[in-house]
């Protein structure tokens, strides 16, 4: 390899890396909003949450 690409392959690498970083951080700052979005939940007493669940067989 010559100096030429050596230098090319560290740049492309070196934009690369950054690249990368720049979306880890991206992805921070979404899962951060969506975060914010939720509404918190926490119950002072104890709750019954009654979801209704049906079985059905057709012959």
């Amino acid at each position: 390899m010559t100096q030429k690409e050596i230098e090319k392959l560290m740049s492309e690498t070196s934009s690369i890396t950054n690249l990368i970083g720049q979306l880890i951080e991206q992805k921070r700052l979404h899962a951060s909003q969506l975060k914010e979005l939720t509404i918190p939940w926490r119950p002072e007493k104890i709750t019954l949450i009654n979801v209704p669940f049906y079985v059905f067989r057709y012959e």
